[in-house]
C-alpha cells in the first residue's frame, strides 16, 4: 500500500512523449560522449592533460579541508582523487576502454566509497574496485551487453551494482558481492526495467529504483541482502532517477513525472519527490518547487538532505523533506550527483562544469572546474580520522 497524490494518473499521451523526450536526450548525451571520448586523451593522460598520479591544483580550488577524501568519476573513463577537501587533486585512472570493454563508450556514472580505503565505480566499462583510497583501481566485472548505472556498499565486503542488459527490450541487472568483489553474483528481480540506482542502510536492507518500458517508476525493495527483491511501489508516467535512505524506515526517491501538462518546450519532465517514514508501507509526495527533473538525492541524516538535476536545480531541506528550499548557484549547470561527507560539506557533479562544493551546508556553492573536454557524473566523499589521512 502506498500513498501519493493526484500527480501519477494523467493520459497514456504524455507518456509517450516523455519516452520520445528521454530517448532525444540519451540520444544527444551517448553522442556527446562519443565525441568526447574521440578527441579525448589516451590512457596515460586525463582530459585536462594531467599524469596519471601527479597532484595537481584547479584554478578555482576551495581552501585545504584535511581529512576530507572526494572522488568524483565521469567521462572518459575517468576517477579524479582528493584527499585534503579539494584543493588539490590526482587522476588515478584512466583506461583505454578497448583494453576493458571493447566497443563501449568510456564512460563511469557512479562511484561509492565504503570508509576511507575502500570503494567501487561503475559504468559501461564494468565494475572497478580500490582498496587503497582511489589510488588503484582494478576491474572486478564486466560485461559488454551491460549498462551499470549505480553502485552502493555498506561495507569493504558488501556492494551491490545496478543497471540493465541491453538489447531490444532491456532487462534489469542486479549483482552483488559478500566478498569485496573477488565474486559478483547475479540477483533477480525481473522485468524489462532499467535500474537507476540503489541505496542500502546495512547489509540486509536495501532499495533499487527505475523505470519500465511502459513508462512507470518502480521501486524494489530487499531485506535479505537481495536474495529477493520485491515490487514495493508503481509510478504510472514516471522515471525515477535515485533513492535515498537513512535507516531501515526513511528513504527518498527522486525523478520526473509526464502527468503534469507541460509547455511544448519542456525538455525535462516536472520534478517528483517521493518518500516513506515506514519503510515503504506508505509511500507520500512531497513538494520540490521546482519544474525540472531530479537527478539524484542523499541524505546526511533523517533531516539534512539535498536533491540536484537539470537546468542547475539544487534542492535542500532540513525537515527531512516537509519542505524543499532551492539553494542557488550562479550559473546555470546541469547538475548529475550529489554528495556530503557531513552535514555541512558536500560536493556536486556538474558535468562539463566540472564540481560544485559548499563548506555551509549549502547555503553558499563555489566551482571547481577540473575537466576540459569531459564530463562528471558521479561524486562522493568520506571524512578521514587523522589516523587515516595521508601524510603529505
Amino acid at each position: 500500500m502506498w500513498l501519493l497524490d493526484r500527480r501519477v494518473h494523467a493520459a497514456g499521451a504524455v507518456g509517450a512523449n516523455q519516452r520520445e523526450g528521454r530517448v532525444r536526450r540519451k540520444a544527444v548525451l551517448v553522442l556527446t560522449l562519443i565525441m568526447l571520448a574521440a578527441a579525448g586523451c589516451g590512457p596515460d593522460a586525463d582530459s585536462a592533460g594531467h599524469s596519471p598520479g601527479a597532484r595537481w591544483t584547479p584554478s578555482s580550488a576551495p581552501p585545504p579541508l584535511p581529512g576530507e577524501r572526494v572522488w568524483a568519476v565521469g567521462v572518459p573513463d575517468l576517477v579524479l582523487v582528493s584527499d585534503d577537501g579539494g584543493a588539490t587533486w590526482r587522476t588515478t585512472h584512466r583506461a583505454s576502454p578497448e583494453r576493458e570493454n571493447p566497443g563501449s563508450v568510456p564512460v563511469l556514472w557512479g562511484v561509492t566509497s565504503c570508509g576511507p580505503s575502500h570503494g567501487w565505480a561503475v559504468g559501461a566499462t564494468g565494475i572497478l574496485a580500490t582498496s587503497d583510497g582511489g589510488t588503484t583501481w582494478t576491474l572486478q566485472h564486466s560485461d559488454p551487453r551491460e549498462s551499470l548505472w549505480a553502485v552502493a556498499c555498506t561495507d569493504a565486503r558488501h556492494a551491490w551494482a545496478v543497471g540493465w542488459r541491453r538489447a531490444n527490450v532491456p532487462s534489469a541487472v542486479v549483482l552483488a558481492t559478500t566478498n569485496g568483489g573477488s565474486t559478483w553474483t547475479r540477483q533477480r528481480i525481473g522485468g524489462d526495467v532499467r535500474l537507476r540506482d540503489v541505496a542500502f542502510v546495512d547489509a540486509a536492507h536495501g532499495w533499487v529504483v527505475g523505470e519500465d518500458e511502459r513508462g512507470q517508476g518502480r521501486v524494489f525493495v530487499t531485506t535479505d541482502g537481495g536474495q529477493s527483491w520485491h515490487a514495493q511501489l508503481t509510478v504510472r508516467q514516471a522515471e525515477f532517477s535515485a533513492v535515498a535512505v537513512a535507516d531501515a524506515r526513511h528513504a527518498w526517491v527522486v525523478g520526473g513525472t509526464a502527468s503534469v501538462p507541460a509547455s511544448n518546450d519542456r525538455e525535462y519532465p516536472p520534478a517528483l519527490i517521493l518518500s516513506t517514514r515506514n519503510g515503504g508501507t506508505v509511500w507520500t509526495e512531497q513538494l520540490s518547487g521546482v519544474s525540472n527533473m531530479l537527478k539524484d538525492v542523499f541524505f546526511a541524516d533523517n533531516s539534512h538532505g539535498w536533491s540536484v538535476g537539470a537546468g542547475g536545480a539544487l534542492l535542500a531541506t532540513t525537515d527531512g523533506g516537509s519542505s524543499w528550499v532551492p539553494q542557488h548557484v550562479r550559473q546555470q549547470v546541469e547538475l548529475a550527483a550529489v554528495a556530503f561527507s557531513d552535514a555541512a560539506n558536500g560536493w556536486v557533479a556538474a558535468e562539463r562544469h566540472g564540481l560544485l562544493v559548499t563548506r555551509d551546508g549549502g547555503r553558499t556553492w563555489a566551482i571547481v572546474r577540473l575537466v576540459d573536454d569531459g564530463l562528471l557524473m558521479g561524486v562522493t566523499a568520506v571524512r578521514l580520522a587523522p589516523s587515516q589521512q595521508p601524510v603529505p
